[in-house]
């Protein structure tokens, strides 16, 4: 849930810029939020809100019908050829 009156006050400057490396939230946000979104036009914020749940339904209703690439479980001994 978003609490809309504390928006403007969730601004975080984004440190990830000229970086090689992914770094988590809690490594490049103050507060959990990345950027200006107080900056950003509300429609444009919704279309990519809406990108990004189009693109999170589809990475899980891949893996749901995911199979692993080996057929042994993870408590099977792998043999290997010597």
């Amino acid at each position: 849930m978003v609490r809309a009156d504390l928006i403007g006050q969730a601004d975080d400057e984004d440190r990830t810029g000229n970086l090689v490396f992914a770094h988590s939230v809690n490594r490049t946000s103050a507060n959990g939020v990345t950027g200006r979104r107080a900056k950003r036009p509300r429609k444009k914020a919704r279309q990519w809100f809406d990108w990004m749940v189009d693109d999170l339904s589809e990475l899980i209703r891949r893996g749901m019908g995911e199979t692993p690439p080996l057929d042994h479980s993870y408590f099977t001994q792998v043999t290997t050829l010597s």
